[in-house]
C-alpha cells in the first residue's frame, strides 16, 4: 500500500491510492471518458468547494481530487489542517459530483511555484493522465502554474469562477478570532 494512504484508513471505494487512480483512468480513457483533475487543500469544505466541483463535473465523466497531506496543509498557518486528511477525504468522497479521491502522494517543503514544487505536480499529472486540469483562478494563487502545466503536457485547462469567492483559511481565521 503507498505510504500516503496508509493513514487514509477507509472503505470508501472512490479513495484510492494514485496508483490505483491512475490505473482506473487508463481503463475509463479506453471507453472514451473524459477525466478532470483537481488539487488543493479542501481543509473546511465551503460553498466554494461545492461550486467548484459541481462546474467541474459538468465538464467531464469523471472529476478526480487529489488532496493535499496534512504537512504540506501546516504550511498555510500553524492552526491549519483543521480536518486531518482522513476527514477531507472522506468528506469530498461524499460529493455527488467526485467521483474518485486521492490523498497527494507528496508533500510540499513550501507553499510556493517553487521549481521542485512544478516537478512534484508534473510527475503526479504524467502519472495520472488526465484529460484536463480544472480549478477557479480567483481563488487558486497557482492557477497559472496549473495553466502552464497543462499547455506544456498537451492537457486543456478549464477555469471555473464561482461567484461568491471564499476560503477555508479566511474561515478558519474568523472561528479562531470567536473561539
Amino acid at each position: 500500500m503507498a505510504p500516503e494512504y496508509e493513514y487514509v484508513n477507509t472503505e470508501n471505494k472512490k479513495i484510492c491510492p494514485v496508483e490505483e487512480i491512475a490505473s482506473i483512468i487508463t481503463e475509463a480513457k479506453k471507453q472514451g471518458e473524459k477525466v478532470g483533475l483537481i488539487t488543493g487543500c479542501f481543509d473546511i469544505l465551503h460553498k466554494g468547494h461545492i461550486d467548484l466541483f459541481r462546474q467541474a463535473k459538468q465538464n467531464v465523466d469523471i472529476l478526480v481530487v487529489g488532496i493535499d497531506r496534512d504537512e504540506t496543509a501546516r504550511l498555510k498557518g500553524s492552526q491549519r489542517p483543521v480536518n486531518d486528511i482522513a476527514s477531507r477525504c472522506e468528506a469530498l468522497a461524499e460529493l455527488m459530483s467526485v467521483d474518485l479521491v486521492f490523498p497527494m502522494p507528496f508533500t510540499l517543503q513550501e507553499y510556493t511555484s517553487s521549481v521542485e514544487n512544478i516537478a512534484l505536480f508534473e510527475d503526479l499529472t504524467k502519472k495520472i493522465k488526465p484529460d484536463c486540469l480544472i480549478t477557479n483562478p480567483i481563488s487558486d494563487d497557482f492557477w497559472e502554474e496549473k495553466f502552464d502545466r497543462a499547455k506544456k503536457l498537451g492537457i486543456d485547462f478549464i477555469g471555473l469562477s464561482s461567484p461568491r469567492p471564499t476560503s477555508s483559511t479566511s474561515i478558519a481565521e474568523k472561528i479562531q478570532k470567536e473561539f
